[in-house]
């Protein structure tokens, strides 16, 4: 074989493998880009919560920092930032977050949020933060916390007046995410 022949021959054969490659490649980034994943969800299912594809899921995680606070401290007691704070429990491979409520500021009652705060501002500071914990992987746990306050002084016994007007807005802002799961009322 000449020389010629010899690097036409090789040449051709050089450049078979990285196609091959590349081809291969291309494929596996088109499959992924075309396939996402499934939307995060989580139903009952007789004593169990089970994920979208009836496997048996065990909801691990930790607590929101105090926002049932917020009528008197700020949205996130302490200022922390929903999207770091969702991004810190999913690095400790979390699958469930609670986040506590307080039902004066969700509903803007009884002259709360102090301080400048608005009903909408809380309200849209845990709808950043249930989304950022779904976007970590996380399903989320919205919780009644404290109910009929003139202070954020503590928990009260039961539910109160307003606490059925507060679960009627909070499933109306949640309905459609079913990676959120509601307590109706925490520590009675």
């Amino acid at each position: 074989m000449d020389l010629g022949a010899w690097r036409k021959r090789v040449g051709r054969r050089s450049l078979i493998a990285p196609t091959i490659v590349a081809a291969a490649a291309l494929a596996l980034i088109t499959a992924a880009a075309g396939t996402a994943a499934a939307p995060l969800a989580i139903y009952v299912n007789g004593n169990h919560f089970v994920n979208q594809d009836g496997n048996v899921v065990r909801l691990t995680g930790t607590g929101a920092t105090s926002t049932e606070y917020a009528c008197e401290f700020g949205y996130a007691y302490g200022n922390y930032d929903p999207v770091a704070e969702a991004d810190a429990m999913a690095a400790w491979h979390s699958n469930a977050t609670r986040i506590p409520l307080n039902q004066d500021c969700w509903l803007g009652l009884h002259g709360y949020p102090m301080g400048g705060f608005t009903a909408a501002g809380y309200r849209d500071y845990v709808q950043k933060f249930v989304d950022e914990a779904n976007k970590d992987g996380m399903y989320v746990i919205l919780d009644l916390h404290f109910t009929g306050l003139h202070k954020s002084t503590g928990q009260r016994q039961m539910p109160d007046a307003d606490s059925l007007a507060f679960w009627k807005s909070l499933a109306t802002q949640f309905a459609s995410n079913h990676a959120v799961v509601f307590d109706a009322f925490n520590e009675p």
